[in-house]
């Protein structure tokens, strides 16, 4: 949702309306909140893409009921078209990620 300016006075608001953010039009100040949240589904496409995962798991548990492990990896999102995250950003068909995964916990059996 932005402001929508009186055009003969330009510093007087007129109300809010729904629209998407265009930044040769808009400008940062001119927003005011979210949309509802089907806003733009109508708009929305299908781009096919893969999911790639690797990593290495590290169990230290000393008892056979106490689960204590840790992961690291990477992770590589795929597109078939580039995707434009954020207004500013340009657009990318690959989206690499790096993780640590903690997991500590019971086993009830």
């Amino acid at each position: 949702e932005v402001f929508k300016y009186n055009p003969s006075t330009p510093d007087e608001i007129e109300g809010v309306a729904l629209e998407r953010y265009d930044p040769d039009i808009h400008d940062f100040i001119d927003i005011f909140g979210r949309g509802r949240w089907s806003a733009g589904l109508s708009e929305t496409t299908i781009n096919p893409g893969g999911y790639f995962k690797a990593g290495m798991e590290f169990d230290y548990s000393t008892e056979r009921e106490i689960i204590n492990s840790l992961e690291i990896g990477m992770a590589i999102d795929v597109f078939l078209l580039p995707i434009k995250l954020m207004v500013e950003n340009n657009r990318q068909n690959i989206f690499p990620t790096m993780y640590i995964n903690f997991s500590i916990g019971n086993k009830f059996y």
